[in-house]
C-alpha cells in the first residue's frame, strides 16, 4: 500500500545551507539533525546508507555502525524499486535472520552539490498484534451475542407459556368472584361477563357478548339514566352508585375507566355487590342507636366515657351536674381536674385493675371537687370498651346525676379517628414483623452458606477475610431488620451516644472495599464532640452520601471525608435554621459531575432522582434529610458542576464520652453427634441448617411442615435427640407443632427458631417448655453452641 510520505520534503527553503560554508559543517548538522528524530532515520546517498541513527537497531538489529556503506536493497527483504517520496509497506532483513514487517516512507533532500534520500523505519509488528486480538475478541463477541439470542429466545418462549397460564388463571379468579363483573367498551357493548352475571341473569356467554349493557340485562333501549359506566367514560374517574332491582335486591354498583397504553379510553369495568343485607343491618344499627340515644338522655343518672387516660370523651347532662360545670368544660376533662390527689390514685388503681382484668369496677364514695370548692359523693360503676377487635380503647360508666353526653355524631368522628389511627399502627406493626421475619430468612442463606465456606479455609486464604465481610454485611442486615421493627412501634430508635470519626472510618471502610476505582481521602478531627444517635441510621445516611458520591463519577475519581468540631451562632440562624451551640460536621466531598441550581433546589424531594430508569428510587437524599431533622441537626449541599458536591451534615454535641462496645464473645464451634430433626418450611434454610449440622458430625433428618414434623417423630422419635423448629410455617405452625410433639414425648428437646426476635411470639412458646431459641440469621458457632447446650440438658 502507498501514500503520502510521512516525512516532509527538504529543500534549499526548509534547510539554510549560507549558514554552512564547509562540507564537515553540513554532514555534522544532519547527523545532529537525524540522530535527534524521534523514529527510526537512514541517510542514503547513490543507494548506499552513510547515516542511520541509534532507533534502527530497535526494528533490524544492526546497529548504525554496521550498516554504513552498505547498499540500500541488502537491508529490504522485498527490494525497493525506484525509491521516490512515497510510502510502502515491505520486509525488512533483521539481523538475526528473520524478516520484520515495516513501513517505508521516503523524503528528499536537494541541496546544491548533493541528493540525498531520508528513509524512514516504522515498526509493523505491533499492527500485526493488534489484528491478532482483534480478530480474537470479535469471534469472541460473536459467540457471545449467539448464546445470548438463544436464551433470549428460550426465555421469550417461557414467558409466552407464562403469560397463557396467567390468563386462565385470572379468568378463573373472576368467575369465582360473587361480585357481578363487566367490561364494556366505550359505547357500551359487552365484551366480558363474569360467571356471577351470567347465572344471575340466566344467560350465556355468546347472548351477552357484543350487545349493549342495558339492552341484554335489562331489556332497555338507551341508557340508564345515572349509569356509572358511562360517567366513568365520559370523565376518566371512577364512579359509584346504588339501585334496588325488580327482585328487590339492592346493589351497589361501582365503575372505573380502562385506559390504553397512551391514555385513551377503551371502555370500562363495572362491578355490582349485592348489599342488601348490609342495607337491612344499617337500617337495625341506625336503629339501635337511636334507642341507645334515647335511653342516654333521659337518665336521672350520670353517664361518662374515658379514654385510657381517663379523660371524658362522652358524658351526659347529669354528668355535668354533678361535677358543677358546664357541659362544654367536661368534655375532654381528665378526672385528675375534678379529683383530690389522694382519691385520683385510688381512681387510677381501679381503671388499672379494670384494664387488666376486663372485670367491672364499683367505687364507692368518691369525691368529686367542683370549681367553686365544694366536694360531692358519688358511687361510680365502670367497665371496660373494647373495639371490634376486642382491644381496650376506653372505660365507661354512671354515676348519680351525671352529665348529658355532647352530640352523638361529634363524638361518633372522634371515635372512628381513634380506631383508624389505632387499626393504622398495627397494621404497620404487622407489615414491619413480617419484613423482619422474611428478610432475615434470606439473610439465614446467606450467613449459612458463609459459614460452610468458611469452615473449610484456613484464615490466611485469599477470601477468608471478604467472606468474613460478607458476615459483617450480614449482621448489619440483621440490624437493619430490627431498626424496621423500631419504627412500626412508633418511631424508638436505639440512640446511642457514639463517636463519628469511628462510624465513619467503618462505614467507609466496608464502602471502599466495593468500589476499587474511588480514592477515599479521610481526615478526621482528632478531639471529635460526641453526638447521641442512632447509629444505624446515621450509617444509612452516609452510605447514601457515598453511593450518590460514586454514581456523579462514572469514570472514578476522589472522595473526601473529613470531621470537625464547629459553634453555631445567633448569626447563623437564618442560614443554618437549628438553635445555637455546639456541633459536630462531617463532609463528604466528591469530584464528580456537579450539580446545576435546579437539580440543587430538588434533590431532597422524595422519588426525585436524575438517574435513568432502574437506576435510582430518588429516595436515597430524601431519608438523609429526614434522619438529620429528626436528629436535630441539618444538611447543606453545595455543588458546581464540572467540579463536584459537598455535602456538610451538622449534629448536635453531646456531653460525656462514649461508652466502651462490650465486643461479642467469640464461641468456639463445637462438634457432637446425635440425629436433628430440621423443621422449616423454607428449602433454603434447611439445606443451609442441614450442612452445618453435618459438619458439626449430626445425622440430619428434614422435615417441610409442622404436620410432616409429626409424622417423621411418629415413626423414628426414639432415634431423635434434638428438634429444631421453625415458628412461622403455612398449616400448622411452630407453637402448634411443639405442643403435639410434647404431648408424644413430655422429654422432647426442641430449639425454636425465627426471623421475629425472642421477646415476641416466641417467649410464649419458649414459656411452653422449648428448650432454646435462634434468632435467624444465626452464625455456625451460635448453632453448634446453642445445641450443645441443649442435648446435654437432663444429664445428657
Amino acid at each position: 500500500m502507498t501514500g503520502k510520505p510521512l516525512l516532509p520534503k527538504l529543500d534549499e527553503s526548509s534547510v539554510s545551507m549560507k549558514a554552512m560554508s564547509s562540507h564537515e559543517e553540513w554532514v555534522e548538522f544532519f547527523k545532529r539533525l537525524i540522530n535527534c528524530a524521534p523514529v527510526a532515520l537512514l541517510g542514503v546517498q547513490d543507494d548506499k546508507i552513510f547515516f542511520a541513527n541509534k532507533r534502527v537497531e530497535s526494528i533490524c538489529g544492526w546497529k548504525p555502525s554496521e550498516l554504513l556503506g552498505k547498499p540500500i536493497e541488502e537491508l529490504f527483504y522485498t527490494p525497493l524499486k525506484n525509491l521516490s517520496s512515497h510510502s510502502v509497506h515491505t520486509q525488512l532483513n533483521h539481523q538475526n535472520g528473520h524478516t520484520v514487517p515495516c513501513l517505508v516512507s521516503v523524503s528528499d533532500m536537494n541541496f546544491p552539490t548533493r541528493k540525498i534520500k531520508i528513509i524512514a523505519l516504522f515498526d509493523g509488528r505491533q499492527n500485526q498484534e493488534k489484528i491478532k486480538k482483534y480478530q480474537s475478541e470479535l469471534e469472541s463477541l460473536v459467540e457471545e451475542k449467539t448464546r445470548e439470542l438463544r436464551e433470549a429466545k428460550e426465555t421469550v418462549e417461557k414467558q409466552l407459556l407464562s403469560l397463557e397460564k396467567e390468563e386462565q388463571e385470572k379468568q378463573a379468579i373472576m368467575d369465582s368472584v360473587r361480585d357481578h363483573v363487566l367490561l364494556l367498551d366505550r359505547n357500551l357493548r359487552i365484551r366480558w361477563a363474569n360467571k356471577a352475571i351470567r347465572n344471575y341473569f340466566k344467560k350465556n356467554e355468546e347472548e351477552l357478548r357484543g350487545r349493549f349493557c342495558y339492552e341484554a340485562l335489562y331489556g332497555k333501549n338507551t341508557p340508564c339514566p345515572q349509569c356509572p359506566a358511562r360517567k366513568s367514560i365520559e370523565s376518566r374517574r371512577e364512579h359509584l352508585a346504588d339501585r334496588t332491582d325488580s327482585k328487590g335486591r339492592t346493589w351497589l354498583y361501582r365503575s372505573y375507566p380502562v385506559l390504553d397504553s397512551s391514555g385513551e379510553i377503551m371502555g370500562a369495568v363495572e362491578t355490582a355487590s349485592d348489599i342488601t343485607t348490609w342495607k337491612e343491618y344499617e337500617e337495625t344499627l341506625r336503629e339501635s342507636e337511636e334507642r341507645y340515644r334515647s335511653i342516654i338522655e333521659n337518665l336521672d343518672d350520670g353517664y361518662f366515657e374515658n379514654d385510657l387516660r381517663g379523660t371524658i370523651t362522652f358524658a351526659n347532662e347529669s354528668m355535668a351536674r354533678i361535677l358543677g360545670r358546664p357541659m362544654k368544660e367536661i368534655i375532654g376533662l381528665n378526672y385528675r381536674t375534678y379529683t383530690p390527689e389522694q382519691e385520683a390514685r385510688r381512681v387510677k388503681e381501679a381503671y388499672g385493675e379494670l384494664y387488666r382484668t376486663g372485670v367491672p369496677i364499683k367505687v364507692f364514695d368518691h369525691e368529686i371537687l367542683r370549681p367553686n370548692g365544694e366536694i360531692r359523693y358519688v358511687d361510680i360503676s365502670a367497665s371496660l370498651i373494647k373495639d371490634r377487635k376486642g382491644n381496650p380503647v376506653g372505660f365507661r360508666g354512671t354515676v348519680k346525676d351525671v352529665t348529658e353526653r355532647k352530640k352523638i355524631e361529634e363524638e361518633s368522628k372522634k371515635l372512628v379517628h381513634q380506631l383508624y389511627q389505632s387499626q393504622k399502627l398495627k397494621a404497620i406493626g404487622t407489615l414491619a414483623g413480617g419484613i423482619a421475619h422474611d428478610f432475615n430468612n434470606l439473610l439465614m442463606g446467606i450467613q449459612g452458606y458463609t459459614s460452610l465456606m468458611l469452615l473449610d479455609l484456613d484464615p490466611s486464604h485469599p477470601h477468608y477475610e471478604k467472606l468474613k465481610s460478607i458476615e459483617a454485611q450480614v449482621q448489619s442486615g440483621a440490624d437493619l431488620t430490627r431498626q424496621i421493627l423500631g419504627f412500626a412501634r412508633g418511631g424508638r430508635y436505639e440512640v446511642k451516644k457514639t463517636n463519628i470519626n469511628e462510624l465513619l472510618r467503618n462505614t467507609v471502610k466496608m464502602f471502599g472495599r466495593t468500589k476499587k476505582e474511588l480514592v477515599i481521602h479521610e481526615t478526621y478531627a482528632p478531639d471529635l464532640w460526641t453526638v447521641e444517635v442512632d447509629r444505624g441510621q446515621i450509617e444509612q445516611v452516609v452510605i447514601n452520601l457515598l453511593l450518590n458520591a460514586w454514581q456523579a463519577m462514572p469514570g472514578g475519581g476522589s472522595i473526601y471525608v473529613t470531621t470537625e468540631n464547629c459553634t453555631l451562632k445567633e448569626t447563623h440562624l437564618t442560614y443554618f435554621n437549628v438553635p445555637p451551640g455546639r456541633y459536630v460536621k462531617f463532609s463528604i466531598t466528591d469530584t464528580g459531575i456537579g450539580m446545576d441550581e435546579k437539580t440543587l433546589e430538588r434533590i431532597f424531594e422524595p422519588f426525585f432522582t436524575t438517574k435513568e430508569m432502574g437506576r435510582g428510587t430518588g429516595l436515597g437524599l430524601a431519608t438523609a434529610y429526614g434522619i438529620i431533622k429528626g436528629h436535630g441537626g441539618v444538611i447543606k449541599v453545595y455543588s458546581e458542576q464540572g467540579v463536584g458536591t459537598t455535602f456538610n451534615i451538622y449534629l448536635p454535641a453531646s456531653a460525656g464520652e462514649v461508652p466502651e462496645e462490650k465486643q461479642r464473645e467469640k464461641k468456639q464451634i463445637c462438634r457432637g453427634e446425635g440425629t436433628i430433626l430440621i423443621v422449616d418450611d423454607e428449602e433454603a434454610i434447611r439445606e443451609v441448617t442441614r450442612g452445618i449440622l453435618e459438619s458439626l458430625g449430626y445425622l440430619v433428618i428434614e422435615a417441610r411442615s409442622g404436620k410432616e414434623a409429626i409424622s417423621i417423630y411418629k415413626e423414628q422419635g426414639k432415634n431423635i435427640d434434638l428438634v429444631i423448629l421453625d415458628m412461622i410455617m403455612p398449616g400448622m405452625s411452630g407453637g402448634a407443632t411443639f405442643d403435639v410433639l410434647k404431648s408424644m414425648n413430655p422429654q422432647v428437646k426442641v430449639i425454636l427458631a425465627s426471623g421475629y426476635p425472642e421477646n415476641g411470639m416466641a417467649k410464649e412458646i419458649l414459656d411452653r417448655g422449648v428448650m432454646g431459641f435462634l434468632q435467624k440469621p444465626f452464625r455456625i458457632d451460635d448453632l453448634s453452641s446453642k445445641v450443645q447446650e441443649v442435648l446435654k440438658q437432663n444429664g445428657n
